[in-house]
C-alpha cells in the first residue's frame, strides 16, 4: 500500500474517532440536561416517575444508537473504499467486527442511562425525606455532581475501570486499524508479498521493515490499540 493511501485511511480513522467523541459528548449532555430538567421541574422529582424518567432517557439513547450504528457503518465503508470496494475478502474480515463495534459502543449508551436513572432514583428518596432548603440544597449538590464528576465509566474483564470516552475511543480505534491492517496484510499475502513497510508518522518504528509472517507476534508491541500504525 502506498504511504498517501496510509495517510488517507489514518485521517479516515482519527476523522471517525473525533466524531464519535463529539456526538458522545453531546449524547450525555442530553442525559445530563434530562436530569437537571427533572429536578428544576415545577412538580417535585417525587412526582415524577421513574418509569416516566426512564422512558426519557430511553429515547435519547434510542435516537443515540441509531446515528453510532449508521456512523459506524459509513465510516467502515470509507476505509473499504480504499481498497476499491467491499470485495469478498474485506467483506469477510469486516461483518463481525463492525457488528461487534456497533453492540459495544450501544452498550455503553445503555450503561451512561441506567447511571443517570440510578441517580435520578436516589435524589428521589432523599427529597422525599428532606425539607424544604434542605431540598434545594440536594438538587444543586446532585447537578453538580453529574455535570463536573466522571460518573460514565466501563468496566472490563479483568477489573480495569475505564473512563467512557477514553474506553469508546480505543475500542474505535482497535477496530479500524486492526480492519485496515489485517485487509492489508492479507491482500499482500495474496500477492505473494512477504515483507511490508510499518507507516506509523512521529514514531521511531516508522519505516521498519515488517516480515508478513511474524505480524501476529508482533501485535501487542506495534499494533496495539493506542497505536496508530498501518501496513504499507
Amino acid at each position: 500500500m502506498s504511504a498517501d493511501r496510509a495517510i488517507r485511511l489514518r485521517a479516515i480513522i482519527e476523522g471517525s474517532k473525533d466524531d464519535l467523541l463529539g456526538r458522545y459528548f453531546i449524547f450525555k449532555n442530553a442525559l445530563i440536561g434530562v436530569f437537571a430538567a427533572s429536578l428544576h421541574s415545577p412538580r417535585t422529582p417525587s412526582a415524577i416517575s421513574r418509569v416516566g424518567m426512564q422512558a426519557r432517557l430511553s429515547q435519547i439513547g434510542s435516537d443515540a444508537a441509531r446515528i453510532e450504528r449508521a456512523a459506524i457503518s459509513k465510516t467502515t465503508g470509507d476505509i473499504l473504499d480504499q481498497f476499491g470496494g467491499e470485495s469478498e475478502l474485506s467483506a469477510a474480515l469486516t461483518a463481525e467486527g463492525m457488528v461487534n463495534l456497533q453492540a459495544d459502543v450501544v452498550a455503553q449508551l445503555s450503561r451512561d442511562s441506567r447511571v443517570v436513572l440510578r441517580r435520578f432514583s436516589h435524589i428521589q428518596l432523599a427529597l422525599s425525606i428532606s425539607p424544604g432548603e434542605r431540598a434545594n440544597t440536594i438538587k444543586s449538590q446532585a447537578i453538580e455532581q453529574i455535570s463536573n464528576k466522571d460518573i460514565f465509566t466501563y468496566r472490563d474483564s479483568i477489573g480495569k475501570i475505564w473512563r467512557s470516552t477514553r474506553y469508546l475511543e480505543t475500542r474505535a480505534s482497535k477496530f479500524y486499524y486492526n480492519l485496515t491492517n489485517d485487509i492489508v496484510a492479507t491482500e499482500m499475502v495474496s500477492f505473494g508479498d512477504e515483507k511490508a513497510i510499518l507507516n506509523r508518522p512521529q514514531h521511531e518504528s516508522d519505516g521498519m521493515v515488517i516480515d508478513l509472517a511474524q505480524i501476529e507476534s508482533l501485535a501487542g508491541k506495534y499494533f496495539h490499540p493506542g497505536s496508530q500504525a498501518i501496513l504499507a
